[in-house]
């Protein structure tokens, strides 16, 4: 049975177990969802505060809420890590760009929203050490998916010039010598004395840009660019865990 997760009006599409869930209509499927053990109160927290206007604290409050679920032990793992994915994961991934530069603590507490995810979906103690779990389901840290989205805006404004108002505030570096990195150009980082300023997509893109290896930003397509830079990106987040 398909049923719709994602808010209140529109969740996205997931298939629960007969033997967890049988509904019938989308109010029976609410009741059974919270009968089954998950939170679905928080769901339309985060659009409601986006809407109002979009601050650190309260938004980042919104989107922890949003991932607190508990999934009931009769979930097989990979049904698990479905739905905690739709109803959960993606808040984390919701307009995320807006928190590149953000303090730790601000990010921090996203990532405890998402340690808990995991545990959730591999069933492992509370007390358990996240960050393996995390990447067992091949999962980017909260960090990294920032830097993930904005890399990927980054790339489409300044190689597909696309869009036009995100591309007209970037502007290409120009060295004075012919060196390797002309291939893949280098943006120009603007000053700024402000912390504000700092968070700015003007100065957060293309020092996001310059951090990626040569091999990532020399990418031919968007499709292998996303792929390098998951790829670049996950190793980096857990190159202390080992193999």
């Amino acid at each position: 049975m398909l049923l719709l997760l994602s808010s209140s009006c529109q969740w996205g599409l997931v298939d629960i177990p007969r033997m967890c869930l049988s509904c019938v209509s989308f109010g029976e499927g609410r009741s059974r969802l919270l009968a089954a053990g998950f939170n679905t109160q928080s769901h339309s927290a985060l659009s409601s505060t986006t809407t109002g206007g979009w601050t650190d604290t309260s938004t980042v409050s919104a989107v922890v809420r949003a991932c607190t679920t508990r999934a009931p032990s009769v979930l097989l793992t990979e049904t698990a890590k479905t739905i905690a994915c739709s109803i959960a994961a993606s808040r984390l991934d919701y307009c995320n760009s807006l928190l590149s530069g953000a303090p730790a603590f601000t990010v921090d507490k996203l990532q405890r929203a998402q340690n808990v995810l995991a545990r959730v979906v591999l069933q492992a103690k509370y007390r358990a050490s996240a960050k393996p779990l995390v990447r067992q389901l091949y999962w980017l840290p909260v960090r990294e998916r920032i830097s993930y989205k904005m890399a990927l805006l980054t790339y489409k404004a300044h190689i597909m010039s696309s869009p036009d108002y995100l591309t007209r505030l970037l502007h290409r570096h120009v060295p004075t010598m012919s060196l390797r990195s002309s291939v893949a150009p280098l943006l120009l980082v603007p000053r700024t004395q402000t912390n504000i300023g700092k968070r700015a997509f003007s100065v957060t893109a293309p020092l996001t840009w310059i951090a990626l290896p040569n091999y990532v930003r020399q990418s031919d397509s968007l499709a292998i660019f996303k792929s390098r830079l998951k790829t670049a990106l996950f190793t980096a987040a857990f190159s202390t865990l080992g193999t």
